[in-house]
């Protein structure tokens, strides 16, 4: 059942990067003309049925181009269908959609070509759809990752379609008008869909009370009135029947900010329903995308209602899309520094791809616009040529661009991994220099507790051939264990760290590691489990075994150079007591040389 989910959500995960991959290249028109056009300006309800105001369209933007001034209004009654779709969904560039507006007592008849994404404001533009791709990549690479690795989990599931969901709730276009509104129509049913699955998470973490069910209720009828409203809004656009703008930006803006402050309300009541030494995990994984969600829709739908003019309604929603993408980083942080799930090293390696990938196709985009605008009088020939050497430039120095990108992300997102095995790794050299075998055992568990997420941990040491427990921490088992243990067998045998649980041992523990002197086992390092419940990364074993082996170390010097000094005192004494024989001695000979025979 397992293998079926996960191929399942593989599948979801490739249809979702497919939709991003096509919305990329309708905004940019990467291998040809872009599909995406813009009107380049802003339009609102006047307060009169069917009708729409215009305000000062851009300079040099498609709808100043195709004659609207500010001011004008549009029935939409007066208009074709196809046009009333390309004001509310996403037009195709270049396909000239008639319109018929209202120019105080005059009726003019307009023909508006939206504008590719290069024409006017390419930069406010740009930056829009770069936010888009990296939040969905970010969001598409978790959840595969998911998906790879921890299909048989419930949570993770859920986890996963909800990060795919987030992905593809953007607008697009494709040259087919009908598919651009089937596109239209699942883009406003994703975002309230995924809150529903981030309720639905959140409803498995801490314990319940009718309060919590009431809540989550209460979210559930926000959530399904926003996805009446998106079928309803285009209902009403396509047949007229009633005002689309009744289920408009603004009806749609109420409703979905209800619904996302209800859905964290929830998440924050189950967050604080979690037990504590639960609570920072359930905090990660639960609240970063509905704080982003909130803060999205302020700007992207409350926000432009304040911003009458083009380019600050873009700058307005850029900063919601920017919301989004922060929503997306934070999650990926929950994943890799706080282990909410357990593939931090492949999702490192992703991001790291991811980032080398978008730095090719930012320097190809950025490439494209200089020959469409700066250099455009160069030719194909120019083109063609500029195009060949940035791909043998990018091709000389991706290694190098991979190496600083992989250091970045190595060095931001693992400094306190980083941090903590430094830390166990330089206590393993300092422990030859300490003097005290008790000072050495209670620095080495105080290490352990401070630079390991280990809900327990034990040191065992060599007592006459038992394994007896000195140090410990948490509720992790500290009983005596034999010489013939299936574990300590083991690790006498093999010198390599081990799940106990795979021999027949009574160490219970989720990491047994061999402490060792001069090849002889003195002491077993047990490592409960983790506090995220994962298993232990390979670089982590190894850097517990080096601390390990240090402490063992230095504690075969403690017991050698102990038996060293209590053999000298021995013979100290031995001879002390020589020497007071001879003089004893040497004292009844006088005696026996003074007596008279």
């Amino acid at each position: 059942m397992a293998a079926r989910w996960k191929w399942l959500l593989v599948a979801l995960c490739a249809l979702c990067a497919a939709r991003l991959v096509v919305n990329t290249v309708a905004l940019f028109g990467l291998g040809g003309p872009p599909w995406f056009g813009w009107w380049d300006v802003n339009f609102y309800t006047n307060g009169s049925p069917y009708t729409i105001i215009f305000d000062p369209p851009a300079p040099g933007g498609a709808a100043a181009l195709g004659g609207v001034r500010g001011g004008d209004t549009l029935d939409l009654r007066e208009q074709s269908l196809d046009s009333r779709l390309d004001l509310f969904t996403q037009p195709m560039s270049g396909k000239p959609a008639p319109l018929i507006v209202h120019r105080g007592p005059n009726t003019v008849d307009l023909s508006v070509a939206p504008a590719p994404i290069w024409q006017v404001n390419a930069g406010l533009k740009a930056t829009r759809g770069l936010l888009q791709l990296i939040g969905g990549l970010l969001l598409i690479g978790c959840a595969l990752l998911i998906s790879l690795r921890r299909a048989e989990s419930v949570d993770a599931r859920l986890l996963a379609v909800m990060l795919l969901l987030l992905s593809v709730a953007v607008v697009g276009t494709v040259p087919n008008s009908i598919a651009t509104f089937l596109i239209s129509i699942v883009g406003g049913v994703c975002v309230p869909a995924a809150l529903a699955v981030m309720i639905a998470l959140s409803s498995r973490f801490g314990a319940r009370t009718r309060a919590r069910t009431g809540i989550e209720i209460l979210a559930y009828s926000a959530i399904g009135l926003a996805i009446i409203r998106t079928f309803a809004f285009f209902y009403a656009l396509v047949t007229l029947r009633v005002d689309p703008y009744i289920y408009g930006p603004n009806s749609i803006a109420i409703i979905q900010t209800i619904a996302n402050l209800a859905m964290l309300l929830v998440v924050g009541t189950a967050v604080a329903a979690t037990p504590s030494t639960e609570r920072p995990r359930a905090g990660w994984l639960l609240l970063p995308i509905p704080i982003a969600q909130v803060a999205s829709i302020l700007f992207l739908r409350l926000g432009v209602n304040f911003a009458h003019t083009w380019v600050l309604q873009q700058v307005i929603g850029n900063l919601g899309y920017l919301c989004l993408v922060i929503g997306a980083l934070a999650i990926t942080y929950a994943l890799l520094r706080r282990r909410v799930l357990d593939f931090e090293f492949i999702v490192g390696r992703t991001v790291v791809v991811a980032a080398v990938s978008l730095i090719v196709v930012a320097a190809f985009t950025l490439l494209e616009w200089l020959l469409g605008t700066a250099l455009a009088g160069i030719g194909n020939t120019g083109g063609i040529v500029a195009n060949a050497a940035l791909a043998l430039v990018l091709g000389v120095s991706l290694r190098y661009i991979h190496r600083r990108v992989d250091a970045f992300v190595d060095a931001t997102l693992f400094r306190k991994r980083h941090e903590d095995a430094r830390a166990l790794l330089a206590f393993a050299k300092e422990a030859a220099f300490v003097t005290d075998p008790d000072a050495l055992l209670d620095r080495a568990i105080a290490d352990i507790r401070a630079h390991t997420d280990a809900r327990s941990a034990v040191l065992y040491v060599d007592c006459a051939g038992a394994f007896r427990p000195v140090r410990s921490y948490g509720d992790g088992s500290a009983a005596a264990v034999g010489p013939n243990d299936g574990a300590i067998l083991a690790l006498k045998t093999w010198h390599q760290p081990m799940d106990p649980h795979r021999s027949q041992s009574s160490l219970d523990g989720a990491l047994a590691v061999p402490m060792l002197g001069r090849g002889r086992l003195l002491g077993v390092l047990l490592l409960g489990e983790r506090a995220g419940g994962e298993v232990y990364a390979a670089d982590e074993i190894e850097t517990l075994s080096q601390f390990a082996s240090g402490v063992g170390a230095a504690l075969e010097s403690l017991v050698v150079n102990g038996e060293a000094h209590s053999v000298g005192a021995s013979l100290a004494k031995i001879q002390t007591t020589l020497d007071a024989m001879q003089d004893v001695m040497t004292r009844i000979d006088a005696r026996f040389r003074s007596s008279p025979s």
